[in-house]
């Protein structure tokens, strides 16, 4: 199991906010973004239309690991996320919690391979 240390993205604790203004998992949820906030992605493709939801689903370059697919398969707004990701190398989970912390909100990581 991998583990990622929290980071704290400023926004208010009652309408936690990306820079755009969007709440932040669902900044984090839309396949649109990855390549935003994921620097190791390259040539996104939407596999779905529509706003984040469960099943939502894209595919990309990932450096090092070549080409993956993710989908999301929990959509708890605005507490949790889950992303599912298979490629030829292994299949990944990230679970994503976002907590109001201060004036801005907690996001802690924990992944699996």
């Amino acid at each position: 199991m991998l583990s990622w240390n929290a980071i704290s993205v400023a926004a208010t604790p009652a309408a936690p906010h990306a820079p755009c203004g969007w709440p932040i998992i669902d900044f984090v949820a839309d396949p649109a973004n990855q390549s935003l906030w994921n620097s190791e992605l390259t040539n996104p493709v939407l596999l779905t239309d529509g706003p984040p939801r469960l099943g939502s689903r894209m595919s990309g370059d990932y450096s090092p690991l070549g080409r993956i697919e993710t989908e999301v398969t929990v959509f708890e707004r605005p507490s949790r996320l889950v992303l599912f990701s298979t490629g030829g190398q292994a299949d990944m989970t990230l679970d994503f919690r976002f907590d109001a912390d201060g004036t801005g909100t907690s996001m802690t990581v924990v992944g699996s391979v």
